[in-house]
């Protein structure tokens, strides 16, 4: 894993391959959702970021189960070599259970203390390893980061590193010194902003997952030249660069809907097959902007800090439908002390469709609904406007 500062080589079971995955009871999938979480994470003045150190292998197998995780090994892979046996004896990487039996096991331990409150709440609205979770204040988030530590390390669970809201990331949460991974975006601790998770924009072919940067490396879209990107453009080439943007509550949403629908318009070309010269300009542009969205950062709070009521939040919808798509999002209205208001994007979500326009203006309503029904689940936050303008 590339991308871990601790472990970025760690040991996988292909259990896909195998079989085994097959036999494995995994159960109802009770991971949160990490929309729900990063909706979570935006409310609170403060908050912190921990990790848990190798948590699927801390949780150990009964050894009647042994047998199960038998492997067999040549050394140096030469079949010549005697033949060695080893058992694993923990959850490993690959098992199709082994993210609902870690994350359930936390749970039970959290469930079973009934002191650490902060602590129990912060295990509840995790995400397997990975602990996102808003305070009202620094000195809450500590409390609470301390009490996840110490509710894991009752299990055998070490917690990794810890980062807060306004200070450096910790150094084995952070390559660039800057940021740390919250749930899949960039968490500028010590600004307090969220960026995109997406590393270098780099055009190289990946090799176990993990792409080479460029020799000459892409830091803005002004260094995506025509003479840079590759001279064959395919539909899998386009698709692969659209979808390493990965945004699960859309705050770029209008941009990925844009590529989508440029998309579309080379949908005649087969998936390996060049498209066509007349389209590179117009790819070439849609390079540049995501090579610039890798740097856009926003604030993590939609609290401000001139704030009259700071949890006196209410709910704005905003949907829209045009042709070939459909839109909405969700903006939280803070009052401050000046009279005015403070607002900010929570929430987004777009589609594409092939439907009339007036048709992808209901099913942006239809979408804003959906989405103001998930944002005051989680938050408890009541929606005052429903605003589109569908006849």
């Amino acid at each position: 894993k590339d991308s871990s500062t601790t472990t970025p080589v760690r040991m996988v079971a292909d259990t896909l391959s195998s079989g085994f995955n097959g036999l494995l009871a995994k159960g109802k999938n009770s991971l949160n959702s990490l929309i729900d979480i990063h909706i979570a994470f935006q409310v609170g003045r403060s908050a912190f970021c921990a990790d848990i150190s190798k948590m699927y292998n801390n949780i150990r197998i009964e050894e009647e189960h042994w047998c199960l995780q038998r492997v067999v090994w040549h050394k140096n892979a030469d079949y010549k070599e005697e033949l060695e046996e080893y058992v694993l004896v923990c959850l490993m990487y690959g098992m199709t259970n082994s993210g609902n039996t870690a994350e359930t096991a936390l749970r039970m331990a959290a469930d079973a203390d009934t002191e650490r409150k902060l602590g129990k709440k912060a295990v509840r609205e995790s995400y397997v390893d990975d602990q996102a979770q808003a305070a009202e204040s620094l000195a809450e988030a500590k409390r609470a980061a301390k009490e996840v530590r110490e509710i894991g390390e009752s299990i055998g669970m070490p917690q990794k590193c810890v980062s807060f809201a306004g200070e450096k990331p910790h150094p084995l949460a952070t390559k660039d010194g800057e940021s740390c991974s919250a749930a899949g975006y960039r968490w500028f601790t010590e600004k307090d902003r969220i960026g995109l998770g997406a590393g270098e924009m780099s055009f190289n072919k990946a090799v176990r997952g993990a792409k080479a940067p460029m020799e000459k490396r892409i830091t803005s879209g002004n260094d995506v030249t025509n003479e840079l990107v590759p001279k064959k453009i395919t539909k899998k080439f386009l698709a692969g660069r659209i979808n390493e943007l990965s945004d699960l509550i859309q705050r770029s949403g209008p941009l990925i809907t844009e590529w989508k629908l440029m998309f579309q318009t080379v949908d005649k070309f087969a998936w390996d097959a060049k498209i066509d010269d007349s389209f590179r300009p117009e790819i070439i542009a849609a390079m540049k902007q995501m090579a610039d969205l890798r740097e856009v950062t926003w604030p993590r709070c939609i609290i401000p800090e001139d704030a009259k009521e700071p949890l006196d939040i209410s709910l704005v919808a905003c949907s829209d439908g045009a042709v070939g798509c459909s839109g909405a999002g969700i903006w939280a209205r803070v009052k401050k002390r000046d009279g005015s208001h403070h607002v900010q994007l929570m929430l987004g979500r777009s589609e594409l469709s092939k439907e009339t326009v007036p048709r992808n203006e209901l099913l942006g309503t239809a979408i804003a609904i959906n989405l103001a029904g998930r944002v005051q689940r989680v938050t408890g936050f009541r929606l005052v406007a429903l605003v589109t303008d569908s006849e």
